[in-house]
């Protein structure tokens, strides 16, 4: 009997834990529908308040400054059609440009949000806005940490406040002092008038004592020293224009009064800047961040609300150039993933899931839309294929290369990224500004060379290194974005397109090309003796991330760039005077002996041993031996050794009548192969010397 009773309670106790898992299970599988409606509602609140914010966005007053003209050139300010850009709506509608299997396509409900980095200089108003607009537009809020602008010294405000100024337009310059005014109230600047115009001027000579400064009701004590000093100073700057304004008007001031106020608003624009980057803050999750003349840096933010953030961060530098504002922008940024776009881009429908699902998938991955092309003169949005990738040449010319049709054949699925087929690197290069990236990856890899200046080149460094250091390169056909490709720069480059190009690109040569680098040298001969910068810190960054060498970026990543034969190089006989370079060889020596004899044959037919060619990789070869020395001290005997275009010791150029040893700087010198016994006679490496007769020769090759 007892028995029994225990077998029953036994029972009894399972049934009763069963019926309470029962209960659990079914009262959570309510839960989880009621959490899914309760974040889908929020996320219709979320949209609804987006799309209100939005429209409280002053598109036509943004829009109403720097116009176009009739009679106007419309290219010559910005190298694209002026006119129709401006003409077209902010928030035009495109025509979705992918693969149709593509909106079958399903990603993480879970993706990383993105700060999104933006960089100009002297941008048309229409297409910065319809960039970001574009963003907006098509992108999940949730997705969008927030749209970082870097304005790096654009100038148009000086052509607005100072020209006013210049033309006598008062009523033109009362309207701009007005807004002034409306921004400095909007962000809570609270100003001090009895601020002086002297004081200004005289501030970086003697800064003047300054009164408090509020924003947001909260004081200066919260700010460490530097930047209260920054933000007093900017403030000092905004106060001087709106005295001299007030004091100094049109109907009753001199000449000489308005050249005083000029220079005062000169000096307020280096700091205040052109006010297009400040007026797209007004737009959700945009920010501000710009480059300015002066070494100081300036930073200002206004309200803390996401929905109203105005970020005015005024970073005084030399016109810092779009690679250094990119790491500028990447550095203030706060999500883990960054998104780089240029300021004349659309972007197309659900564009961003798919470049954040590949760096979700894998952090090490640098993800590229297919870039579609927005046409210039028209300003057509015009699908671009989804089979190109990235290529370039020895000169380091980047072109977009079509896939072949057996690669093509291999990648069944159109939605795939065009990233390794077969072990085979697809896209070997990607352009420079349009790309998404993992933050820490990013930093982790260095970044952007900073040493380069302006523009062009760094899609090659950037390239090499993410390849060589561990990660790799993708483009996503299912990710469209749209972007003006104009036939020149609208901006000027100090030391002229060319040069700041070569300069570059040489810095990527030197760096990450190895021996290579000689191929691009013979491509590019402007590019030898050009200055390019200290690299030591490049170098140790690549040592230190053990990058592989770009011998095994040739052959995994972009074999079809063949290495250059010598096919097509010039050859003939090293000659001075009557005699010339030839090759002896002796019995029961492995090595041939470099001699110098009398010339024989002709000179269209010279002799097969007096011939040499001069190699792409700078070489002197006959045959399978090249020109070498044991070592780089002077009278150092020249050899014949194997070629290896790996080796320094084999590198020669011509330097007028001259042949130059790279790795020693000395001259081939015939002196000790002219007189002396005939078995001291050898050619030698000397101190270069212009005047000396046993030093100049006459080849074939430049």
């Amino acid at each position: 009997m007892k028995r029994f009773s225990r077998k029953l309670t036994l029972a009894v106790a399972a049934l009763f834990w069963l019926a309470a898992l029962l209960y659990f299970i079914l009262l959570n599988s309510r839960k989880i529908p009621d959490q899914r409606r309760e974040r889908h509602k929020e996320k219709e609140i979320s949209d609804t308040e987006w799309d209100d914010l939005l429209e409280e966005f002053e598109e036509k007053n943004y829009l109403s400054a720097h116009r176009w003209k009739p009679g106007q050139d419309p290219y010559s300010l910005y190298a694209f059609n002026q006119r129709e850009s401006e003409r077209i709506p902010s928030n035009r509608a495109l025509r979705d440009t992918r693969h149709y299997r593509c909106t079958t396509l399903h990603y993480d409900t879970e993706l990383p949000s993105t700060s999104i980095v933006i960089t100009f200089h002297n941008e048309a108003r229409s297409t910065l806005l319809r960039t970001v607009r574009s963003v907006l537009n098509r992108t999940p809020v949730h997705l969008i940490h927030e749209i970082i602008l870097v304005d790096d010294f654009s100038e148009d405000y000086d052509s607005t406040l100072v020209g006013l100024i210049a033309n006598g337009d008062e009523s033109a310059y009362r309207k701009e002092i007005e807004q002034l005014v409306s921004w400095c109230s909007n962000n809570h600047l609270l100003l001090n008038t009895e601020k002086t115009v002297e004081m200004v001027v005289d501030f970086r000579r003697n800064p003047p004592p300054l009164p408090p400064l509020q924003i947001n009701n909260t004081t200066l004590k919260k700010f460490h020293l530097p930047q209260t000093l920054m933000i007093q100073f900017y403030t000092a700057i905004i106060e001087s224009i709106l005295t001299a304004s007030i004091t100094i008007w049109f109907g009753s001031s001199t000449s000489q009064e308005r050249t005083k106020l000029q220079r005062i608003i000169r000096t307020a624009e280096r700091i205040i800047g052109s006010n297009d980057c400040l007026l797209l803050t007004k737009l959700p999750k945009v920010k501000c961040l710009r480059n300015n003349r002066r070494e100081e840096t300036f930073s200002f933010e206004a309200s803390p609300s996401w929905s109203k953030e105005n970020l005015c961060a005024t970073d005084i530098c030399d016109h810092e150039c779009l690679i250094r504002s990119r790491v500028r922008g990447a550095d203030a940024a706060g999500a883990g993933v960054l998104t780089f776009l240029d300021s004349h881009c659309e972007v197309n429908k659900d564009w961003l899931p798919p470049l954040l699902q590949r760096i979700k998938e894998d952090p090490s991955c640098v993800a590229s839309p297919v870039i579609d092309i927005i046409n210039m003169d028209s300003f057509a949005y015009v699908a671009a294929s989804s089979d190109l990738r990235g290529g370039f040449d020895w000169s380091l010319h980047f072109k977009w290369e079509q896939l072949s049709a057996e690669k093509r054949a291999k990648r069944a699925d159109p939605t795939e990224p065009i990233k390794t087929v077969g072990g085979v690197g697809e896209t070997p290069i990607i352009a420079g500004g349009l790309f998404v990236i993992d933050k820490s990856w990013f930093n982790h890899l260095g970044k952007y060379d900073t040493a380069m200046d302006i523009w062009g080149g760094e899609n090659f460094e950037i390239s090499f290194r993410v390849w060589m250091c561990g990660g790799s390169l993708e483009i996503i056909p299912c990710s469209r974005v749209g972007h003006v490709f104009r036939k020149k720069h609208p901006y000027i480059f100090p030391e002229g397109n060319a040069n700041t190009y070569i300069k570059n690109t040489r810095r990527t040569a030197e760096v990450w090309m190895d021996e290579f680098k000689l191929f691009y040298y013979s491509a590019r001969p402007a590019a030898r003796g050009k200055s390019y910068g200290d690299i030591r810190g490049r170098q140790e960054l690549r040592k230190s991330l053990k990058c592989k060498s770009f011998k095994w970026y040739l052959d995994n990543v972009y074999p079809e760039l063949k290495v250059p034969d010598d096919s097509d190089a010039k050859a003939g006989v090293i000659r001075q005077r009557q005699n010339c370079l030839e090759v002896r060889r002796a019995e029961g020596q492995d090595l041939p002996v470099l001699a110098l004899a009398p010339c024989i044959g002709t000179k269209d037919v010279p002799a097969l041993n007096q011939e040499w060619i001069y190699t792409h990789g700078q070489q002197i070869r006959q045959q399978q031996h090249c020109l070498s020395v044991s070592t780089t001290f002077p009278a150092s005997q020249i050899l014949l050794m194997p070629c290896n275009i790996s080796d320094g010791k084999q590198r020669w150029q011509k330097s007028g009548t001259h042949l130059e040893h790279q790795a020693s700087r000395f001259c081939l010198d015939s002196e000790m192969a002219l007189d002396g016994l005939e078995s001291s006679r050898m050619l030698v490496i000397s101190p270069c010397e212009p005047s000396a007769h046993t030093q100049r020769w006459e080849m074939p090759f430049s």
